[in-house]
């Protein structure tokens, strides 16, 4: 369905599952929210909040490399020193 938007658009229909499913993830289940976190990753790839989540998700799944790459994206994008950036920095140290 998103696909069939203008390429311009695509994000913004990704915005709006984004917001869907943000208060999944929120409320601490990465896992169900995770699936939807990459697809909102795969039309708007520098939404950092999806990073987050889908990176969690994917670090709670065993899925190493797809969660070492968007944490460290959602690290570069997003620089405040709270509960976010220390979750995602633990979840990298133990990937280590």
């Amino acid at each position: 369905m998103i696909d069939r938007l203008p390429a311009d658009d695509r994000y913004k229909a990704a915005g709006i599952v984004f917001d869907v499913a943000h208060p999944v993830a929120d409320a601490g289940d990465d896992r169900s929210a995770g699936p939807i976190m990459e697809l909102v990753v795969e039309y708007w790839p520098n939404h950092y909040m999806a990073l987050y989540h889908a990176g969690m998700a994917e670090y709670a799944l065993g899925q190493r490399g797809l969660a070492r790459t968007h944490l460290e994206s959602f690290l570069s994008l997003y620089h405040a020193n709270d509960g976010w950036t220390s979750s995602a920095r633990d979840a990298l140290a133990h990937l280590q």
